[in-house]
């Protein structure tokens, strides 16, 4: 990983990048894949807005990288990173339809559709003209819905994480059910197999997979007839990996 502080410029935070690649490129790489927690043009490998850093903007990754190293590159988000890496080489190898929600300390969530990485889950709101009227008010509270408690979530763990010690037990048992919330609102549109847990939510399963479970089993919707089979993430790193299998196909 590569870790970076917010005052850092950008010219520091690319030399930092090209240097982790530097130390583990040779001759037999083919292809380097990124991941990054921010706004991502995955196609033109373009940044848009980094995480915690704020100036660094229209950043042409991609561009950059491949002038320097000379292999294709792929730059795609961390959660989309975090579930392929997941689906290829930990919890989910089984499964074709996944969730996946992550806390660290953003709030992220992906979807594996028939072994098929969904990488743009606003698709689905930004055709919302294409429906009627009726649905497209069913389609703006399912919005609002989700956003509001990811929201809600992004509030709870900003609080936490400045307020108490870690790790605090009693918190992650309170959080559960607003994961199980988001959760159950996933649901409402896509019935996957498995929801998988990441980041601190997996380090912290035991104390609020309970909520989490008993939120979805009380509220999911009317066409979902299993109890969902809920996981935590069993592999380090993760998103690096699901970043070189991404690059790799």
């Amino acid at each position: 990983p590569v870790y970076f502080a917010a005052g850092e410029s950008k010219k520091h935070i690319m030399d930092k990048i090209v240097e982790i690649i530097d130390g583990l490129f040779t001759s037999k790489v083919k292809s380097i894949g990124v991941s990054l927690p921010t706004k991502i043009d995955p196609e033109k490998g373009t940044i848009y807005d980094l995480s915690k850093i704020p100036h660094w903007k229209n950043i042409r990754l991609k561009t950059i990288i491949e002038d320097r190293f000379h292999v294709p590159t792929f730059i795609n988000g961390d959660i989309h990173c975090f579930v392929w890496g997941e689906k290829s080489y930990g919890a989910c190898k089984e499964y074709k339809d996944i969730i996946c929600i992550t806390i660290d300390p953003s709030i992220s969530t992906g979807v594996v559709v028939n072994n098929k990485l969904y990488s743009n889950l606003q698709a689905s709101f930004s055709q919302a003209q294409c429906l009627s009227k009726a649905n497209l008010k069913c389609v703006k509270e399912y919005h609002h819905s989700f956003m509001s408690t990811v929201e809600e979530l992004l509030l709870l763990t900003t609080a936490y994480s400045k307020e108490l010690e870690w790790p605090n037990h009693n918190f992650w048992k309170s959080i559960g059910p607003v994961v199980g919330r988001l959760a159950t609102i996933m649901l409402c549109s896509f019935d996957s197999e498995v929801i998988v847990l990441g980041g601190e939510l997996s380090y912290s399963f035991d104390f609020c997979s309970d909520g989490i479970k008993d939120y979805i089993e009380t509220y999911k919707p009317s066409h979902i007839k299993t109890r969902k089979k809920i996981i935590p993430s069993e592999i380090r790193n993760a998103k690096a990996i699901g970043a070189a299998y991404l690059s790799a196909s």
